[in-house]
């Protein structure tokens, strides 16, 4: 027996990723700053994680 009347539809996680400046150049040897926006499209807050590789030391 399933007491179905109780369950509540969630929502599949939906989130906009931007980035300022929108386009970058960067040539070997330079750094530069990027910043990334997450935006949550639901109710849902994001957790995000972010990783680099390849970076030289």
């Amino acid at each position: 027996m399933l007491d179905a009347v109780r369950w509540v539809y969630i929502p599949p996680p939906g989130f906009t990723v931007s980035t300022k400046p929108e386009v970058l150049q960067l040539i070997p040897g330079n750094k530069k700053s990027i910043e990334i926006l997450v935006n949550s499209t639901t109710w849902i807050q994001p957790v995000v994680e972010l990783s680099v590789e390849n970076v030289p030391k």
